[in-house]
């Protein structure tokens, strides 16, 4: 299993990052109007990893990544953050958007959900 790689900063994650859970519900209709919901599968995290200001070194190492896991179509792979692991990740996108903001600086947005609890 492959692991999402660690920046020169020595974390895979640098500020701003947001962690949300994903419930898939399912949801049933009655007659009298009524509604009746229930989660349909485990709650899944996901993750927007928002990267501003990288330099060409950092910004080669996440997209070598992204390339090797052929985006939406790998989900074996792992994230740690803050000593949590966070296993069967597969990025939300098949593209890798990058923004030059300064010469030779990088903006990216990487958002990734667990496939598997």
């Amino acid at each position: 299993m492959a692991s999402f790689p660690n920046l020169k900063s020595g974390s895979p994650a640098l500020h701003p990052a947001s962690l949300g859970r994903v419930t898939a519900t399912r949801l049933t209709k009655f007659e009298d109007g009524s509604e009746q919901r229930w989660a349909a599968a485990e709650n899944r995290f996901r993750w927007v990893l928002t990267y501003r200001g990288l330099d060409g070194y950092d910004l080669s190492i996440l997209r070598a990544f992204f390339t090797s896991m052929k985006g939406r179509f790998d989900s074996t792979w792992d994230i740690t953050v803050s000593g949590v692991l966070y296993e069967n990740m597969a990025f939300e996108s098949d593209s890798f958007r990058v923004t030059e903001t300064q010469d030779g600086l990088h903006d990216v947005t990487l958002a990734a959900v667990q496939e598997k609890p």
